[in-house]
């Protein structure tokens, strides 16, 4: 599987947020596009996104008013960014990576029945060292793209997402991508990049 460089990675996140939450796709246009990178750039976390397309979503649905760009979410990303470190001025990583472990150990302890198949290899994955670790998650996502190659609901969702995108980006790897990060999501797989 090819690496995607981190800001296509967030990039995707994002935008898959969006469609698979409240099925909004919409053709993303340069203005999109500068609004999504800027976030990268910024390194805005990605939680702080999620919670601002929710709270926007319900405010312009409220008022009968679509949603067709990322720049419908701008302002809120903006304030939410501030109200963030006004609040919490003191915020410290390690927070993130507790939060990871947690979800982590969530995830071995209620593995997913979706997912049996592959228990083994997601175990070796969680004790092996870290070079190995990039190798071994490579193989479990091709494996779990295999299984579930046929999945309607994927399947459909990969196809508006796909539909959706300028030509330059219809890629075999942002295929892949949005397919990893939609089994990810389904399953609760935690980051384990």
């Amino acid at each position: 599987m090819k690496n995607f460089p981190d800001d296509q990675d967030y990039i995707f996140r994002i935008i898959d947020y969006l469609f698979e939450k409240y099925g909004i796709s919409f053709f993303i246009t340069s203005k999109d596009f500068d609004v999504l990178y800027n976030w990268w750039e910024k390194k805005i976390p990605e939680g702080l996104i999620r919670n601002s397309i929710d709270s926007v979503y319900k405010k312009r649905i409220a008022k009968g008013r679509k949603i067709d760009s990322f720049m419908n979410f701008s302002y809120e990303v903006k304030k939410n960014l501030v109200a963030k470190f006004d609040v919490n001025v003191n915020y410290e990583s390690s927070g993130i990576e507790n939060r990871n472990k947690d979800k982590s150990k969530m995830f071995y302890e209620n593995f997913p029945v979706g997912l049996k198949k592959l228990e083994n290899k997601f175990k070796l994955l969680r004790d092996a060292p870290e070079p190995k670790r990039a190798i071994l998650l490579e193989d479990i996502y091709e494996k779990l793209i295999i299984m579930y190659l046929n999945d309607e609901e994927m399947n459909i969702k990969t196809e508006i997402f796909m539909s959706n995108l300028p030509d330059a980006m219809k890629k075999p790897e942002i295929l892949k991508k949005f397919r990893i990060n939609f089994l990810c999501r389904r399953f609760n797989i935690p980051d384990f990049d």
